[in-house]
Parts: structure tokens; sequence; C-alpha cells
């Protein structure tokens, strides 16, 4: 799937950047993204490198929204980005039940 919206927490602080993270995960489900790039970098240029990413791993294990995540490819930012999938909505779920169910009743 092509990623469909992007957040960066570039020069982000730790404590804001897990509400940020919060904040775009559920925005994003409901408005009906399935794929979502999160740019954190690879902290090159930190005291501490890739302290940020492990901590955006670390929470996106903990949302539910979030059924899968990796490294996003080098044509997206590599090690840098984690790319992110997300759960249909409860309604974007909803209607595909449907949907399925129609044609199922139209094809007896």
């Amino acid at each position: 799937y092509p990623p469909q919206e992007r957040l960066d927490l570039h020069r982000v602080r730790l404590a804001e950047a897990r509400d940020r993270v919060y904040l775009f995960i559920q925005e994003s489900q409901r408005n009906g993204l399935r794929t979502v790039l999160i740019n954190h970098g690879k902290g090159e240029h930190s005291e501490r490198p890739a302290l940020l990413k492990s901590y955006v791993l670390f929470w996106l294990e903990e949302f539910e929204q979030v059924l899968a995540f990796h490294s996003a490819p080098a044509n997206q930012g590599g090690a840098g980005v984690t790319l992110a999938l997300l759960r249909k909505s409860g309604d974007a779920s909803q209607k595909t039940r449907e949907f399925f169910h129609e044609r199922n009743r139209a094809q007896r």
C-alpha cells in the first residue's frame, strides 16, 4: 500500500512525541487511512542515536489500531522512517461486511 500520510518528529521532544504519534494514529484511522509513515530520523546528530526510533516502535506495539509496522523502504526514508499499517476503522469494516454480504446474496 502506498503511504497516505506522514508525521515528522524531527526536533520534537520525547515527551511530546508520544502524544503526536498517538493523535496521528487516531486521526489517520478515523479518516480511513491504512498506511502511514512516521519520520523519526536515525538520530545521527543526537547524543543517543536511534532513541526516538526505539520509543516509536515501542509505542506502535501498544496501539491497538496498528496492525503491523516496519522500517520504510530506502526510497521512502529507510531506517529513519517507520511504515505502519493501520486496522480498518469500525465503519470501514462494517462497509466491507455489508459489501461481501450483498455480493454473496446476489450470487445465490
